[in-house]
Order: structure tokens, then sequence, then C-alpha cells
């Protein structure tokens, strides 16, 4: 019975997830915006997260098809960079800094259609939480940054 539910969750489980694929989309940010530099879509499945709290050290961005809202995540702020460093004294400081341009990937599950990508940063002002299922262009917590189109399709 064991070797059963043992075959059962495999099948159920593993052997889906081994044939998913993965968008790599690569992109500059400049004094012009946000550029798509290259996208490749690879055959592995890479599990992605979502930091769902709010930070204006996070770019947040959404994928969608015909204007709905079918994936968004956060990286990162790519533009945004902390240096550390110590004084004479041992003193340890830490220091923003702007970068003038970046380059940066993100990673997209092929298990769906977009047509747009949407990249947004945290209004100064903000409070409260990203709310699911809404377009993020209708969440006054965030500011649109850059609108691309993209061609992801589903497997």
């Amino acid at each position: 019975m064991r070797l059963i539910k043992t075959a059962l969750l495999f099948c159920l489980i593993v052997l889906p997830l081994s044939g998913q694929s993965t968008y790599f989309l690569d992109f500059n940010w400049d004094k012009d915006g946000i550029s798509l530099q290259n996208s490749e879509k690879v055959d592995v499945n890479i599990k992605s997260h979502k930091r769902s709290y709010l930070s204006d050290q996070n770019l947040y961005f959404e994928l969608t098809d015909n204007g709905k809202q079918v994936y968004w995540s956060t990286l990162p702020h790519p533009l945004r960079v902390h240096v550390e460093y110590s004084d004479e004294n041992g003193n340890l400081y830490r220091q923003e800094s702007f970068l003038e341009s970046s380059e940066f990937t993100i990673r997209i599950p092929a298990r769906f259609r977009a047509d747009a990508i949407r990249f947004f940063t945290l209004n100064p002002d903000a409070r409260g939480k990203i709310k699911n299922e809404i377009l993020f262009s209708d969440q006054p917590i965030l500011r649109l940054v850059e609108k691309l189109t993209v061609s992801i399709k589903p497997e």
C-alpha cells in the first residue's frame, strides 16, 4: 500500500512539475526607462516567490492578458544598492545609493498567456497591503513606472 501511495504522489506531483518551462526576461533600466533586452524560454521549473510586504526596496511587476492580471511578483529594486563600510574606529555604517542604470532578470512560469508587463514602485505615502486579484494600477499604494509589450505563451 505504501508503494502505491508513493507512486501516486510521484505521478501527481513530481511528473507534472518536471515538464514545466520558465521564461527568463532580461531588462535594462536607464534614464530612458525600462526596456526588454532578451526573452528566453527554458525547459526547467524554477520555484518563484513573492515579497508581499510593502517596501520601497522592492520593484513590483504584474503580467496581464487583455488587461486581466495573470501573474505578479516582486524583486529587489534594481537601481537601489546599499553599501556598508566601517570607519577607522570599527563603527559600521550603511549608505544607500542609486544607480544610473541596471540590468536585471526576472523569471516567469510558462503556464499562462500574457501580452503586457507593468512595473510599479511604492508610493512614498503608501500604507496598507497589496490586494490580491486586483490590478496593480487600481491600487493607490503603487505607482506605475513602465508598461511593456511581451509575448508569454503557455506550454
